[in-house]
């Protein structure tokens, strides 16, 4: 039998605590790794929904389970939700909705791939079909056995509703949903795709969408940034939709975006945040705490005139400035002996008990199935943020590939050099 580690509580010293590992047991009931799902915490449980992984043949996995992980316990259980529940899907957007009446995980949209193999005829050699969603589910959290349900699709053809897509971000304000970007496959993969920089409102209690229409300069479109819900310090506490980085698709391929957008939900309003220094990423995920700050771990990031992407281990703090519009780029310090996370992208983050970053599963060759937990009350940070290329092993490959291609062809150079002028000294003699 194997021994779990015992682990102190959140409100530990540590930065870094690891709260699940996927060799704390193997015999212990847990989900299968997995990234590109959706998490929530509410009170002390973290709830996961969906996502994808690859099975020992390289195939893809997709996922429509609904698991909890008591956050305190350390324990994972899966709920028994009947069949009546989301498909398959991934890059799904999920969020929780509180009150003082109801509690509930909601997920929207996302993509599958699997559901669309029974098409396959109708698809070129070259494409992948794709069956895209744009519904809406609750789970509810006040029963003892927590459900999912559907809500019900807008019976009028004229109804405002957003389209299928994927990989968009959703936040909670005043039970409302908002959404906004997010990418939409053509579903027999013949046409290009289109990324999105609509900005949707969706009553929570009548069912209906409204396109927002916000004053001042639009973000690009874009799909695989990160959002959350970002309050300032002032007495009213006014409250903006936060939207970082992420993928705008240029051509026949994408730019990794390096920009800060805030929605003024009071006023209807974009306004662009000016950051202290570059820090672009996608596939990462993000929580904010008080005193206006932003926290995300890891990501990936890839040069626009790169072909190799790199994927990170650190921790970004930005802390906003809302009467200058700056974002002040920040790095957490860890210590050299302290635990903490590998490297990934495409996992998922969440903030618990209102200080500490909850983080779950991604990939980085493999898919990932450990829970960790950043407490940023303990947080040590620089001066400022860097996007300085990691040295994982396999970017160091490249590198020293690069390093030997240039030696071979130095020597090779000078090989050519000296064998022209020692033919020139033979001439001569």
């Amino acid at each position: 039998m194997e021994v779990i580690p015992e682990i102190a509580g959140p409100a530990t010293s540590a930065q870094w605590t690891q709260l699940w590992g996927t060799s704390f047991g193997s015999a212990a009931v847990q989900p299968m790794r997995r990234s590109a799902h959706a998490i929530a915490t509410f009170e002390d449980n973290m709830y996961l929904f969906g996502g994808i992984s690859t099975n020992a043949a390289d195939e893809d996995v997709e996922y429509n389970d609904t698991w909890v992980f008591d956050l305190v316990d350390r324990q994972w259980a899966e709920l028994s939700v009947g069949d009546n529940r989301p498909s398959n899907r991934f890059h799904h957007a999920g969020v929780l909705h509180t009150n003082t009446t109801v509690n509930e995980f909601i997920v929207f949209g996302g993509l599958s791939l699997l559901a669309a193999k029974a098409d396959d005829g109708t698809s070129t050699t070259s494409s992948v079909p794709v069956v895209q969603f744009n519904d809406v589910w609750r789970l509810s959290l006040m029963e003892s056995t927590p459900k999912w349900a559907m809500d019900p699709i807008p019976s009028n053809s004229t109804s405002d509703v957003p389209d299928p897509r994927s990989e968009a971000g959703v936040v909670i304000h005043n039970d409302y949903l908002f959404m906004f970007g997010g990418i939409a496959y053509d579903e027999k993969g013949d046409e290009a795709p289109v990324d999105y920089n609509d900005l949707w409102r969706y009553d929570l209690s009548t069912y209906t969408w409204k396109k927002m229409e916000p004053t001042g300069d639009q973000p690009p479109t874009r799909f695989s940034h990160s959002v959350a819900l970002l309050h300032d310090n002032s007495e009213k506490s006014e409250a903006y939709l936060l939207v970082y980085s992420g993928r705008h698709l240029l051509f026949s391929s994408w730019t990794l975006l390096d920009d800060v957008w805030l929605y003024d939900f009071s006023q209807n309003e974009w306004m662009s945040i000016t950051p202290s220094t570059s820090v672009p990423r996608a596939y990462t995920s993000i929580v904010t705490t008080k005193g206006s700050n932003m926290w995300f771990f890891g990501g990936y990031y890839k040069p626009q005139q790169s072909s190799s992407g790199y994927v990170y281990e650190d921790i970004v703090l930005g802390k906003f400035d809302f009467k200058n519009k700056a974002m002040e780029a920040r790095h957490a310090v860890i210590e050299s002996d302290a635990a903490s996370p590998p490297l990934r992208y495409n996992h998922r983050a969440a903030l618990w008990r209102g200080d500490s970053m909850v983080i779950h599963g991604g990939s980085y060759q493999s898919q990932l199935g450990d829970v960790w937990v950043y407490n940023t009350t303990n947080a040590v940070t620089t001066d400022a943020a860097t996007n300085t290329l990691p040295l994982d092993p396999e970017s160091l490959v490249y590198v020293l590939g690069a390093f030997i291609v240039t030696v071979v062809f130095v020597l090779l150079a000078l090989l050519l050099r000296w064998r022209r002028a020692d033919r020139r000294n033979v001439s001569l003699s």
